[in-house]
């Protein structure tokens, strides 16, 4: 499945769930997973290796 596909696909679904039919994209939900990472106590550097971020200001919001 091409990325494209899969970013329509993931915003179709997920403006049907929320409160306010918006829709998220793959980025907001690959930003979202780290922060539940990070809130769970895992340290930076792993968090940048699974991101893939090449600079550790790239992490934050």
């Amino acid at each position: 499945m091409s990325y494209p596909r899969a970013e329509y696909l993931f915003k179709t679904a997920s403006a049907k769930l929320g409160p306010h039919r918006q829709s998220w994209t793959l980025h907001q939900l690959r930003h979202s997973a780290l922060q539940h990472l990070a809130q769970a106590g895992r340290f930076a550097p792993e968090l940048q290796a699974k991101s893939r971020h090449q600079h550790l200001a790239s992490l934050g919001r």
